[in-house]
């Protein structure tokens, strides 16, 4: 089972959630739930992520390609938005409002962070976007653009709505 600590850090998830690590914990990031999810998303981009990514891992840094060296940044970045992605459902459970040491009290959000899901959204499938695009460059996938398809169409009336013939 990989971890997810070999293509991202808990900080960085953290930062693209806005939350400290009181709020949510390394205990929390290290569990194997988020791993599974982590690898199967991998899989789902192409089944060469993981070995290659080790691949390129393994080498020194000195001796990697520039497409390597791109690959390998990519795959981190785009392994950051995958686990926070999964982490946004029950971001408000875990995020606090407001924080205040007096009394040892917090307050939590009371609805959905909108502003948070659509950056976070954003931020994934831009890293997708540029995952494809690298591992196209590699020869490692083959990207087919997508031409689209025309759902709508016309048809005559076959009654008269009016008269009913």
């Amino acid at each position: 089972m990989l971890q997810i600590t070999d293509y991202t850090s808990y900080d960085e998830v953290r930062a693209i959630l806005g939350v400290s690590d009181a709020e949510l914990g390394d205990e929390v990031l290290s569990l194997p739930l988020i791993a599974y999810n982590l690898e199967a998303v991998l899989d789902s981009v192409s089944e060469e992520v993981i070995p290659q990514y080790t691949a390129v891992k393994a080498k020194p840094e000195a001796d990697r390609t520039r497409l390597e060296t791109r690959f390998f940044g990519v795959v981190q970045v785009f392994s950051a938005y995958a686990v926070a992605k999964d982490l946004l459902a029950s971001e408000t459970r875990f995020a606090l409002k407001k924080l205040t040491d007096g009394k040892a009290t917090a307050e939590r959000f009371s609805s959905d962070n909108k502003m948070l899901v659509e950056g976070v959204m954003l931020g994934y499938y831009q890293a997708l976007s540029r995952l494809k695009a690298v591992l196209e460059a590699m020869g490692l996938i083959v990207v087919v653009p997508y031409a689209g398809r025309t759902m709508f169409g016309k048809a005559g009336l076959v009654n008269d709505p009016v008269t009913g013939v």
